[in-house]
């Protein structure tokens, strides 16, 4: 990432001296003798590689960013906790979580959340989830379906919840589900159920 980053921002400099050479040895090559014309020229084209192989680098260029999830709907007394400042919201339908949240439905209470585009995921009653790791790859150069990747992870604390990953989406998703039984990650289409005690996949 460091490399692709310094190459792209290495263009700018690059470009304006290797256009500068190729003028001054065009008019060099205007009196020079045939030897003088074959290195200049040979010179030139390992300008023109560096130059075409700086821009190769930032054409594959992907970015990988966090995202937010989103409450789609709610039953009952929902609640959002804030790891990071330990506070607490009630929770309504198009509120938004982040990384390292908590959801947690009470006892006579559901919640269904989006956690990044194509996975879903829906809340039973007195159920509470951590997440992390909400996050989509994005081809920067793509005007079409520039989604490469969308990735969460979900942590089952109590309660139970059900899981939903489509595959319809372009690009690569995956989702890890834990418990104290253990995890599951889910890479296709999928449907898992989960209880505190152990989460189960359900179907592929």
């Amino acid at each position: 990432q460091q490399a692709v980053d310094f190459a792209c921002s290495q263009i700018t400099t690059v470009l304006p001296r290797i256009c500068g050479r190729i003028a001054q040895r065009r008019e060099i090559a205007k009196v020079g003798s045939t030897p003088v014309r074959g290195a200049i020229f040979l010179s030139i084209l390992r300008g023109a590689f560096v130059l075409a192989s700086c821009l190769s680098i930032c054409a594959c260029h992907e970015t990988t960013r966090q995202v937010k999830g989103v409450v789609l709907a709610v039953e009952g007394p929902v609640r959002l906790i804030h790891q990071g400042s330990n506070r607490e919201d009630n929770v309504v339908a198009s509120a938004h979580f982040s990384d390292d949240d908590s959801i947690v439905t009470e006892e006579n209470a559901q919640a269904w959340v989006v956690l990044v585009p194509g996975i879903s995921a829906a809340l039973g009653p007195g159920s509470e989830i951590a997440v992390k790791g909400l996050s989509v790859g994005k081809d920067g150069n793509a005007l079409i379906n520039p989604m490469r990747m969308r990735g969460a992870e979900m942590r089952l604390v109590r309660g139970d919840v059900t899981a939903l990953v489509e595959y319809a989406l372009p690009g690569t998703m995956k989702l890890i589900v834990s418990a104290r039984g253990g995890e599951v990650q889910l890479s296709g289409t999928s449907l898992v159920r989960a209880n505190a005690r152990s989460p189960r996949l359900c179907s592929t």
